[in-house]
């Protein structure tokens, strides 16, 4: 019977830990005309790292310093990428614990061209939103639902992914919607972020274009 527990323990402590996945994102952020970054979050804990490299250059490939996801942040990371070239299109894939889990030469961000007293600026592109009410069968009042139909989150992804110019998207305020109780605790609050921006008919445009927020 000894043998037969101490075998179980040793298969217990032998199993993997359950691989990490992304929720939410790769979402860009800020940028310049040599820097970008991307913002990401996960459901649980491991070592995020972006590959990057030049679109029209898939050989000169660079990985960026490893970012630990980590229940304080509730596993989210923030990733600066820099010394990129000015008005540059970069491909980029995610990394989890050295796996490539996201990016296979689709994921794409840009950097601003270095315009002044060279040429005039360029021309750019605003996608404009607010009020994003994502629905919570669980948890909101009975009737007709405040939010789905969320068709025009993936409509504006396409408009970016499809255009050329320097775009974002500036988001106007109501961005998230707290319920009553979500209040109650910092724990509640980082769950509805979460279940917003986790939304599936979201991610493809948090990954089209860079994000501003009011």
């Amino acid at each position: 019977m000894r043998r037969l527990l101490l075998l179980l323990v040793c298969c217990l402590i032998a199993l993997p830990a359950w691989p990490a996945g992304i929720t939410a994102g790769p979402m860009p952020g800020h940028a310049t005309s040599q820097t970008a970054s991307l913002w990401l979050q996960a459901d649980g804990p491991g070592k995020v790292q972006i590959e990057y490299w030049p679109e029209q250059n898939s050989q000169q490939r660079t990985l960026s310093r490893p970012v630990q996801l980590d229940l304080a942040a509730d596993y989210t990371a923030h990733i600066e990428l820099t010394d990129l070239k000015p008005g540059t299109r970069y491909r980029y894939a995610v990394l989890l614990d050295e796996q490539r889990v996201l990016g296979d030469g689709k994921l794409i961000l840009a950097t601003l061209p270095a315009w002044t007293r060279r040429t005039a600026p360029a021309d750019f592109s605003v996608y404009l939103g607010s009020s994003a009410f994502i629905d919570d069968p669980d948890g909101d009042r009975p009737g007709t639902p405040h939010g789905a139909n969320y068709g025009i989150l993936p409509a504006i992804a396409r408009n970016a992914e499809a255009n050329r110019q320097l775009h974002f998207m500036l988001w106007l305020g109501d961005s998230v919607y707290f319920r009553e109780t979500d209040a109650a605790s910092p724990w509640a609050m980082n769950a509805r972020y979460r279940q917003s921006r986790s939304l599936p008919e979201l991610q493809a445009l948090l990954r089209a274009t860079r994000h501003y927020a009011v």
